[in-house]
């Protein structure tokens, strides 16, 4: 998943356009991408909001279009299956994994998308660009042009046991010293502080560009996202990396660097921890686990002591599907 900041008047955790509109959205652009291909192939990421969507996209494209199949493989794995197409240059039609993105778009391998986002939506009246969220398409354009389709909006937050808080009279904090002390109290219980998804650097991911971005801004922080010279020495970025090491040093739950997310998230949900960092798709994804009469609660990533620091702008990820012209119907992509 991408990251981009929303002020805090878009936290709403929804899809980015009208939900009845979003399998009309995927169908036509794989319709209009891929013409008359009989096999439309696409890779995907199966994260905490499932897969029934697109599964169901798939069948409208069929049933939409005879004579085109979807072969549609969703694996949580996903990122790694495609490092290894990347490698063998044999990349599907399109997929929505967490891969080094921008290497193909400089290098040409990714089809822009313009020509179909400003063609008019299903309502006749929009262009599909105007139905995203602003600033949401924003994250994958280079040149004028638009490499990269969302389809969910998810906010990361703390996650805390809020029975657990009242009983000991713990106030969430804003900052990162706020937090910090937090955890101190919290060790002197016989709870973790935070239950962590330690086989997972995409956890620790989103803490270090949260707190990279509230003190450098959007400019250097989209450096940062495209990998330019120089985005990992200096201080603010030492600092973010600072931050991370301290709790996972000191505050995050023993046993941590071997627990998947699921594994860390049942320990928070089961009272062994009292915090958790994770996106909106919680719920969703750990449903079948929470206990009845859990009292779930969150507040905002804490923010560094730093005069840029924007308690408006909350961290969020979407995943992006992608084109790729060097898939098996480049004349098609």
């Amino acid at each position: 998943m991408a990251s981009w900041f929303g002020s805090s008047g878009s936290r709403s955790y929804r899809l980015l356009a009208e939900s009845e509109a979003m399998p009309l959205l995927l169908l036509f652009f794989l319709l209009t991408l891929l013409g008359q291909a009989q096999e439309v192939e696409v890779s995907l990421f199966e994260g905490g909001e499932g897969v029934d969507f697109y599964r169901y996209a798939a069948r409208r494209l069929e049933e939409s279009r005879p004579g085109v199949s979807v072969l549609l493989e969703a694996d949580p794995a996903m990122a790694d299956k495609m490092r290894m197409r990347v490698l063998e240059g044999n990349l599907p039609e399109v997929s929505n994994a967490s891969i080094d993105i921008w290497a193909l778009i400089d290098n040409g391998d990714v089809q822009p998308l313009d020509s179909w986002l400003d063609q008019k939506a299903v309502d006749g009246e929009s262009t599909w660009r105007e139905t995203f969220l602003p600033g949401s398409l924003s994250q994958f354009q280079k040149d004028g042009k638009t490499y990269g389709i969302p389809l969910v909006y998810v906010v990361w937050s703390v996650y805390y046991n809020k029975a657990l808080f009242a009983e000991h009279g713990w106030e969430t904090p804003r900052t990162w010293p706020e937090f910090e002390s937090l955890c101190e109290k919290i060790q002197q219980t016989s709870v973790a502080p935070i239950a962590f998804q330690g086989r997972y650097p995409f956890y620790a991911k989103a803490l270090v560009e949260h707190t990279y971005f509230q003190q450098v801004g959007r400019e250097r922080y989209l450096e940062l996202a495209q990998g330019q010279p120089g985005c990992f020495d200096n201080p603010e970025m030492i600092d973010s990396l600072g931050t991370l090491q301290t709790l996972s040093q000191q505050h995050f739950q023993p046993g941590f660097q071997g627990m998947s997310h699921t594994e860390a998230q049942l320990e928070f949900f089961q009272g062994r921890a009292a915090m958790l960092f994770c996106g909106s798709w919680l719920f969703s994804e750990m449903r079948d686990n929470i206990p009845e009469g859990f009292e779930l609660g969150s507040f905002a990533l804490p923010l560094p002591v730093s005069d840029r620091a924007d308690p408006a702008a909350q961290y969020a990820t979407s995943g992006y599907f992608f084109v790729f012209k060097s898939s098996a119907h480049p004349d098609l992509g």
